[in-house]
């Protein structure tokens, strides 16, 4: 069960980290303006840093020996306020579309038992489990 959950924070923290550049970049081929050099990919890859703060706590869940056990209390302190970063954010901006009505609770609902079951607890738990 653990290793299907640090899978799905895997993938829930690319897409995280990746989401902000694609959707700029839907925006600039969606007003017919896509970039066309090497100045618009690095103001693009701006995206992408923006988009850290929101994957790197499910990319750190993921990682085994990041945030398991009793030895690694700052790593648990860091994707926890990663993670409270990502929930204040969607909970503050997060149901604005039609689509985000659907992902942002899918969202909130994974990163909460995310930190529920990993950051929380201070009991250790097997790091290969």
């Amino acid at each position: 069960m653990l290793n299907f959950l640090r899978l799905v924070a895997l993938v829930l923290g690319c897409t995280l980290t990746v989401a902000p550049l694609f959707l700029a970049l839907k925006f600039a081929y969606g007003v017919g303006e896509p970039p066309n050099g090497h100045w618009d990919m690095l103001y693009f890859s701006m995206f992408l840093l923006l988009g850290l703060p929101f994957g790197l706590g499910p990319l750190m869940i993921s990682l085994p020996n990041t945030v398991a056990g009793p030895q690694t209390p700052v790593a648990r302190l860091f994707a926890g306020g990663f993670l409270l970063v990502t929930i204040a954010t969607l909970l503050l901006i997060g149901f604005d579309g039609t689509v985000t009505r659907i992902a942002s609770p899918a969202i909130l609902l994974l990163e909460a038992a995310l930190f529920a079951l990993f950051i929380w607890p201070a009991r250790p738990f097997p790091r290969n489990a």
